[in-house]
Formats: C-alpha cells, structure tokens, sequence
C-alpha cells in the first residue's frame, strides 16, 4: 500500500495524496483508489504496546463495522495489513465537524432536529449490528453539505476509541484506562461498570447540549475535575443557555445524560421516537422516568461582591415525568402553555390579539451565541400588571377563549400481521416494512410498542386513504410462526430456520400449502450463530463437539478446556427460539441443554449477560456479538472458521443458517408481495447488510487455496475470484434448494454488468465422503454440469466444469447437516 509513502510489494492498490489528521488510534490519510478510480480516506492504526488479543478484537470489530451500510455512518470499504500494521479504507468524507460549526454559530432548532435524528438514525444501525462508539464526540460527527443546502450527518471512527495504544487526557484505555473523550464520556465508563447503548445515548446527549449552547455539560479546570464534575453530575439546565429553545427539547436532552443508566431513554430507537413526536406540533412526549440529575442555577451576585468571587449553587431538582399519569402532566403542561398564551389577550383589552405560541419554534436562522446563562433573576415570572384604565371608555368585554380542540386518535386498520422470529423480527423487519411504506408514498410513519418488547406496530397515514393503517409484528420465536399461520392469525411468518416436516404436514393438512415450495419459502438473508463468551476468556476457538460437551454438561470448568479454572455458566436462547433450534440441530444434536442454564428470549439481553460473566459462554446470531467475543468453530476434519461476512455468505462457516419469511397457499394479501419483492430485491438486500446480517447480493473474493488443497484445485482457482455463495441441492438429489434457484438469477444479474463482461464463469463440484472416490468424484461433477446447464439457459456460458469429489470439506461427514454442506457448488470468475 503506498497510503504510507512506501511501496508494499503485496498491494499497491492505493496512492497517497496528503495527511489528514493524527490521533490517539493512529493516522489518517487521503490516498486515491486505483481500482474503483476514488479518493478515500485510510487510517492506520498504531500497534505499540498493543497485544495479538487487542488485535484480534479489533479486526471483530472492524468486520461487523465493514458490514453496515448507512448513510449516517462512515463506510468501511476495506480491511488490510502494511508491513504488520492494520489499515482501514473508509469513505472519504468532505464538510465540518460539529465543534466547526459550533465554533462560528450554534444550532437552530432545524438544524437540531437534523443533527439529533440522523445521528440517532446511525446508532439504531450500529447498536443493532453489536457495534457501540464508546467516544462520541463533536470532532466525531461530520456534517457534509448537500445540494439542496441540508447536511449529512456521517459518524467516525465506530469503536476505534478502544484500540488507542496510549492513554491521553483525552481518550485514555489500555486495560484499566478510560476509553472516551473526558468532556462526552458516560459515568459507567468512568466507573469501570458495563458500557451498553446507553452509555453512546449519553456521550450524544453530551454533544447535542454543546450544539445548542456552545459550553460542554461537564466542566472543569483540568482532567480530574472534568470526571470529578460527570460523577456528581451538577449541570446547568439547557434551557438557561438557551431560553428560546422549546422547554420539551431542553429536557429530552437533558433526559439524554441522565446520571443513571436505566433513566436515560433505552435506545436509540426509543429517543428518537420521542424527539420526533416533540418535533411534530402539539404532541404529548413520554420523558424518561427518574432522575438523579441535579442542575446549577447560576446566582447571581449581590451589590459589593466582585466579578469572580465564588458563590454557593442553588439546587434545584429536574423536572421529572411521574408514572402515573405523566403523559397527562406533560399534555396539560402544554394546553398551559397555550391558554397562558391567549390568555394575554385578555388582558390587553382593545389592544391587538396576540397569537399563541406554537409549541415548538424553528427558528430559520442560526440562535444567537450565548457567552454565558443569563441571570436567573431574568428568567423569573414577572409579576401581573394591573392594566390601566381607560377612563373615556368603557371597560372591554373579555375576549372569549375557546380551549384548544383535542382530537381523538383513529385506530389503525391492520393490514398485515407478521408472528416468529425475534432475530427478524426486533429489527430486520421494522426496517423493511417502513421502507415498504414509504415507497407507497406514506405520510408519516411510525414504531409503536406493543404489550411486550417482542411486540411492535408500524404505523402510517398514505395518501387518499381515509385512515391511518397498521403493520403488527409478534416476535416470540420461529415455532409461533407457524403457529401463527396454522391458527390464521398471522398473514406471514418469520424463521431463523427451516419449516420441519412434521409443520409442514400440519399446514399442508390446513390446505395452506407444502411450505418447502419456492412459492412459499423465501430467504431473506443469511445469519451466524456466535459462540460468545468474556472478552477475558483466553480460549479462542471450540470445536463442536466440545460445545455440545458444556451445553449438556459433560464439561463444566473451563479448565478441562485449556482454559483458567473456573465454573462454566451457559446462557441460551428460549425453547421457542429458531436460535435455539439451529443450535441443537447443528450443536446438540439428540443431547440435551444442561437444566440450569439462564435463558433469554432476547438475544441482546443474552449477550449482554455473557460480556458481563468471565465464566460465561452463549450463543446469539451475528449482530448479537456486541461486547462479548466471538469464538472460532471447527468440526472433525474441517478449518475453525470465524463467524465472517464471507464464511457466513458462503455458509462454510459450520454454524451459519437461513433467514426464512413463508406466506401461506391461500395468501392474498397485497401487502405480502409488496414486502416480500422488496426484502428479496438489491435495494432490501442492502437493509439486510446494513443491520448486521448477511445479504444475498453476490460478491468477489480473493481466496486463497486451504494447505491441504489437491493441485488440481489449485490450477483452476489461479486468478480467479469466488463468489460469496455456494450452490446447494435439496436432500438426497440433483434438485436445487429455494436459495439457489434465486441465486441463479442474481449471479446472472452480476454478470451481466459491464465490468464482468467476458469473464469466464468456473463451477466446482464437491460431495460428502459416503461412497467410493470413483462415485464421488462422478456426482460431484454431475452436480457442477446441472448449475452450468441452468446457466446456460440464462445465456451466460461457462468455461471451466470441474468435480473435486469428497476433498475440502467445509463440515464433518458424521452428521446429516455436515454432509448436506459439503455437497455444493463453489463459484469463481477468471
């Protein structure tokens, strides 16, 4: 790589241009692509006094980073190694940092609602792909300008504050350290306490006051007392800086930085559901519960006391939102607002009626900048006047006041109703199903929860229609999916598994169909199940017998393992769980889960347990990783594999599997096709990527050949690249599998774009080891002719038909589903 200055004989794909910055993590510089003719940005990380551990989680993180794609987080384009130092390769992004901005003018409240949105749209990306920033931070949120004079919010540098080899005053870790900036970091970071998404609500909340009011929430003459002052958390209320600001704002920011974790609002997705209701005129506004926030009201001095001298702080609690009743405290705070508003009608008498006050004001220029609070006498209640009489006329008449009129909400129409998989349906399908609606043209829509945090509805106003609709999602396990269409109370199920045949005779029974047709079975995108465990934990890869040995409690200290001594604690995934039944068809087998094992129905939940016990160990699917560390699997006779977007695409790794939606025989629900063409088309693939799975889009790969390759194998891969996939047949025959036939056509869509053109296209056929190398080596081949036929009747034709046999298996041959992934099809382009 030449981003260095230097020439590396192994890649020159990159030409440096100019530094861009230093910091704590490394340098960053601007290089151009010579491959794909762009300028990027390529930060090369410093390696002193980091160890092989450190660097094995930095390249976890910096894979799951690699696999979001959205538009308010930077993109990962590549992952390399200079002279035995890892770079990265990100979108090179133009504009100013938040600290520029707020350094010539602070936010509007426009340009707020921007800022806080899109940042807030970036997080729900990141946290549900395992990623958390840990270092927010204005210098960390980039706002690029748009044509139509709007910015872009882009945020840098995902989880990199961790892997800063020295502490500074400004980013301190290395174990025992702090990771973050001093002035945006969380209390439980200073604490040593588990960070979770929380913890990037905080430091958020920390950068949106300094927008607002130019002054950071927590001061201090030097480092120590910048911590000393987030750990008593005495902070001067927002609305003294900025009185122009709505009151609901000012305190949904201060909500955000929360002394106490569990009063700050619990996601991301639940801030800015709240941030866009204070947003839109007249809404009641859920404020997180609890506080322990304390917030300084400047004093002011009294006569003879000289500027500078100290004065003790007056006190005052922040507001909080009770329980009981407390959307009606915040909806009567605001009918307040505005019968006080016309209530200076009234008391003007003939004057000219004022008009009230909308509820939220934007402001079209930019807030005048605030040096400091103003006194807090200036902010007090004047005291009525008395308006003076007017003696040549009679006393008005009261002006009459109606009260603000207030609409009874319309209960939405459901028009679909989606039950299964928690790992679909937490996130992956929100997702789609607001895209689907805001193709249609909707208005406004809208997540509300539902009576569980496995249940939500998506809401929406479309045009014409006479009321808002609904979309119910149920998200209580993959085996109430099927339930849910046996029973007709759902219009689609979700899967993190295949439908089993004693499911499908029930449904066929109920004439909805043989759920294994292509009709009826689709695959959404594809997922990893993770071995987590402590990111302490020293051991760094199981294979799957030893797996099986502690779930059924055959092992139980860590020891028996290589590990240190200790009791080992399982967590694992509800009985109703997909999770849990691709883990005991793939792990378990026919043994059973030890009985005293804690089970979750939320994968979150689940991770974030295991990061918290350096004894223990679970399973969760790829974006689930979060704080934990995945282990590396192997099987008898086969590679240990890291859960990888491309070990995962391709489904070698050994505990990858399927996301499936299946619709009923009878199904004639519109909203079904419209969601299902959508998820399958490259544009839902992408939402698939950018939420941590695994989308079906084909890609190319450099692959070395394994050690234990034959020579064969080795000659036809020279200078060719594989496709991210492998063809694979139904059970037992030359047919293949749903996946494959859509495959087909997505390779041929690959193909024919313009700079693929005139590739040659090499299939490689494998089997399991059952039979006599003659007869392998014949289906194999048999097996790579039935996918070269199909393409050529897509007129796309193939140079190279090859079978390989029983050699390079990617699973054991003991088991069923072991040799159901060795019979496939690898795909390569020369």
């Amino acid at each position: 790589m030449q981003a260095v200055g230097r020439q590396s004989e192994k890649d020159t794909r990159y030409q440096f241009h100019s530094t861009i910055g230093h910091g704590g993590a490394g340098e960053v510089f601007a290089a151009w692509d010579t491959h794909l003719k762009r300028t990027v940005a390529i930060k090369r990380m410093k390696t002193q006094g980091i160890t092989d551990h450190v660097l094995d989680d930095f390249w976890q993180e910096a894979m799951r980073l690699a696999a979001i794609r959205h538009s308010n987080i930077v993109t990962v384009y590549d992952l390399g190694m200079d002279d035995r130092v890892p770079y990265i390769v990100m979108e090179h992004v133009q504009g100013e940092t938040v600290e520029d901005y707020v350094a010539k003018s602070l936010f509007s409240v426009a340009d707020f609602g921007e800022l806080a949105r899109q940042s807030l749209e970036g997080l729900i990306a990141a946290h549900h792909a395992g990623l958390i920033h840990r270092d927010l931070k204005p210098s960390n949120i980039m706002l690029s300008r748009l044509p139509s004079g709007g910015f872009q919010v882009k945020i840098l540098d995902f989880g990199m504050a961790k892997f800063i080899a020295s502490p500074s005053a400004q980013t301190m870790n290395i174990d025992g350290t702090i990771t973050g900036s001093v002035y945006y970091i969380s209390p439980e970071q200073l604490n040593r306490q588990a960070v979770d998404v929380r913890s990037d609500l905080y430091s958020l909340g920390c950068v949106l006051y300094f927008a607002l009011s130019g002054h950071e929430p927590f001061k201090g003459a030097n480092t120590s007392e910048v911590l000393m002052s987030h750990l008593s958390h005495n902070v001067v209320s927002l609305e003294l800086y900025r009185p122009d600001l709505p009151p609901l704002l000012c305190q949904w920011v201060m909500a955000l930085i929360n002394f106490q974790p569990e009063h700050r609002y619990q996601s991301a997705m639940l801030a800015l559901a709240s941030l866009n209701e204070i947003l839109v005129p007249v809404r009641s506004v859920a404020i997180p519960v609890g506080s322990t926030t304390t917030i300084i009201t400047p004093p002011v001095a009294p006569p003879g006391v000289a500027d500078g001298e100290q004065l003790p702080a007056t006190i005052e609690p922040l507001p909080q939102k009770v329980n009981q009743g407390g959307t009606r405290w915040v909806l009567g705070a605001a009918l307040l607002f505005l019968l006080l508003g016309a209530g200076l009608v009234w008391f003007r008498g003939k004057e000219e009626p004022a008009a009230l006050p909308a509820p939220v004001a934007i402001a079209a220029e930019p807030a005048p900048r605030l040096a400091e609070p103003p006194p807090a006498a200036a902010i007090e209640e004047a005291p009525e006047e008395t308006p003076a009489p007017e003696p040549a006329s009679p006393t008005p008449a009261p002006v009459a006041v109606e009260p603000p009129t207030v609409s009874v909400p319309v209960t939405p129409e459901v028009v679909l109703r989606v039950h299964g998989s928690n790992t679909i349906g937490a996130e992956l399908l929100p997702a789609l199903l607001e895209e689907v609606l805001k193709k249609a043209g909707a208005l406004e829509v809208k997540r509300k929860p539902g009576s569980s945090s496995e249940e939500m509805s998506i809401e929406a106003t479309l045009p014409g229609a006479e009321g808002p609709i609904a979309f119910e999602i149920a998200a209580h396990g993959s085996t109430t999916a099927f339930e849910g269409l046996l029973n007709a109370k759902c219009d689609l199920g979700m899967a993190s598994r295949q439908v089993k045949s004693e499911e499908v005779a029930k449904l066929a029974a109920a004439d909805l169909g043989d759920l294994r047709l292509p009709a009826y079975e689709h695959v959404l995108g594809l997922d990893g199940i993770a071995i987590l465990v402590n990111r302490n934990n020293p051991i760094r890869s199981l294979t799957t017998q030893e797996i099986a040995a502690i779930f059924t409690g055959e092992v139980r200290d860590w020891s028996q393992l290589g590990g240190q001594p200790g009791e080992i604690h399982l967590y694992a995934r509800d009985a109703k769980s997909g999770t849990f039944d691709t883990f005991k068809s793939l792990v378990l087998g026919k043994g059973k889960l030890r009985e005293d094992a804690r089970r979750f129905e939320d994968s979150n939940e689940l991770s974030d347990a295991v990061s918290r016990d350096p004894n223990g160990i679970g399973f969760a699917g790829l974006p689930f990783v979060r704080e934990t560390k995945a282990l590396a699997v192997s099987d008898v006779g086969a590679t240990p594999l890291i859960a990888t977007r491309f070990t995962v695409a391709t489904e070698d790794y050994l505990l990858s599997r399927r996301l499936f939606l299946y619709t009923p025989a009878q199904s004639h629900n519109p909203w079904t096709r419209k969601l299902l063409d959508f998820a399958l088309s490259d544009e839902g693939q992408e939402i698939v990527e950018r939420l941590g799975f695994i989308r079906q889009t084909p890609d190319l790969q450099k692959v070395a050949a394994p050690a234990e390759a034959p020579e064969e194998y080795r000659t036809a891969i020279t200078d060719a690249e594989r496709l991210s996939l492998n063809l694979r047949f139904r059970p037992g025959s030359l047919e293949l599998d749903n996946k494959a036939l859509r495959d087909l056509d997505r390779i041929t869509h690959l193909l024919g774009q313009r700079h693929h053109q005139g590739r040659r296209l090499l299939l490689l056929g494998f089997t399991d080891n059952l039979g006599s190398p003659s007869v392998n080596l014949r289906l194999s081949k048999e097996r790579a002719q039935v996918i070269a036929q199909e393409f050529t009747a897509r007129g796309i034709p193939v140079a190279t038909v090859a079978g390989l046999g029983a050699v390079l298996p990617v699973a054991s041959n003991e088991t069923e589903a072991g040799r159901d992934k060795n019979r496939r099809v690898e795909v390569w382009l020369k």
